[in-house]
Order: C-alpha cells, then structure tokens, then sequence
C-alpha cells in the first residue's frame, strides 16, 4: 500500500498504522491517527502496550484525556524522560452543530472557488500541503477512507490551487466512549485567502459530510492553545472548549505537529 509523505521517520509511522489498522479497530483502548499508534484509554490499553510502541517510534499519541489521564500522561513522560506536546479539546453534539454550520455552508464561496473531494490522484498534494503549513501528514488510506469511515476535502481557487484542506473521521473503535464521535483536523486555508472565512467553510462541510454520510453523534477537534485563529473557527462553527485534550508524549524536543 502506498500513499505515504513527510520524513522516513514520518513515513514509517504511518505505515505502521495502516498495517496495525485491524489490530488497532478491534483492540479495546485504542484509535486510529494514520500517523503515529495512539490510545483514547490507556489503561484500558495497558501501560506495556504504549512503552513498545514508545520504544519502536519515540512517540505516542494519547487522544480525548480527561484532567486525570491528563496528569497520569505528564507522570509517565516524566518517568520515560520524554516531552508531552498537547492540543486543547473543544466538542459539540451534532444536533447543535447543525445551525451553526447551516448559515456558513449557505454562503456563497468566492468567485471560482469549488469544493473536491480528495481521491487518490490527488491526495498526495494535500499531504505536501501538510508539510508545508508544519502538520505531520497521514497516510493516503486514512485521508481516502480507504481502510476507516473518513474523507479529506479541499477548496480550490479559480486557478486550481488550493486554497483551504481539511479532514474528518470516524477514528475511534466500537470499544469507545467516543465511538461514535467524528474527529475533525488538518484544517488549513492558504496565506494567499485567508480572512475568506474557508476555515469555516471547509470545517463546515466536514461536520456535515460526518453527519449525514458516517450518523456521527457528535464531533471533536483540537488546537494548539496558542494558535488563536484555529481556536476561534473551531467556535465559529459551533464547537465548544472543552477541559480533555490531545497530547503525545515524545523522546524527541522537536514539537511533532503544529
């Protein structure tokens, strides 16, 4: 299986995921990224299973910790010599995202402007665009939905460039509490649009897509707590702060995504 992009490391990573993708849906504690092996329950999991992987890739992704996960990650970071990286939480049911995104969806795009479903002819060039904007890319079978319920969109402008990317996923396994809650990410609009309000837009036409094609329940997302303009679209679109956040531990110094 191909479609991989970024750094050996990063490439090897991925492909681990996807080959690990069965184990990974059918193992209680664990969940999917398309980039690095993570858990949503850790000692469901079990502490044994996240020291491999830690030891093999010298990162681990923990997804959705709640306050007390939360300091049981930072104690095992400490324990493991190694840096914890976070991205705070923010959540909606999706019965009240629907008139949040309805007004943004409803609005007319600029002129020119279309929104593609990413395939598999052109799903390389939204995983360079990751790079480019300093987010770690997934996996082509990730992004396509080939081996999950999942779909990566973009906009592009009036000369084919693109000009805002995104992705949403159903990347929880049936053993979760959030199992049937879409994950949302990767949502960029290019330097040369922003202020156009895509962020919303292609954020908007995710959470629906989730909803009416994979009967999402509800839908997450993070951002780092530094970066305000991905925290206010968030909440443009109708998702909530929330305390739980996304953290990977990691034996490197270097940040592993934006």
């Amino acid at each position: 299986m191909g479609g991989y992009y970024g750094t050996e490391e990063q490439q090897n990573q991925q492909k681990k995921t996807d080959r690990m993708t069965d184990w990974i849906m059918n193992t209680p504690g664990a969940c999917l990224t398309g980039r690095l092996m993570s858990t949503d329950d850790p000692d469901r999991l079990g502490w044994g299973i996240i020291d491999q992987h830690l030891s093999e890739d010298r990162i681990f992704s923990f997804r959705w910790m709640d306050t007390e996960n939360q300091a049981k990650v930072a104690e095992y970071a400490r324990r493991k010599g190694g840096n914890v990286y976070g991205w705070d939480g923010f959540f909606a049911q999706s019965a009240n995202l629907v008139d949040s995104i309805e007004p943004i969806l409803t609005r007319p795009l600029p002129d020119g402007m279309l929104v593609e479903l990413v395939n598999h002819d052109t799903v390389t060039e939204l995983q360079v665009r990751f790079v480019e904007y300093g987010m770690a890319p997934i996996s082509a079978a990730v992004l396509c939905g080939d081996n999950c319920r999942a779909q990566s969109l973009l906009i592009r402008d009036a000369s084919g460039g693109i000009a805002a990317l995104g992705f949403i996923g159903m990347l929880q396994n049936r053993f979760s509490e959030m199992a049937n809650c879409a994950w949302t990410g990767t949502i960029a609009a290019d330097a040369s649009h922003r202020g156009k309000g895509l962020g919303k837009r292609i954020t908007s036409e995710l959470i629906a897509a989730a909803i009416k094609d994979y009967s999402a329940e509800s839908v997450m997302g993070f951002a780092a707590s530094d970066n305000v303009a991905s925290c206010a679209m968030l909440q443009g679109c109708g998702l909530q702060p929330h305390e739980n956040r996304s953290l990977a531990v990691s034996l490197s110094k270097e940040r592993y995504s934006r």
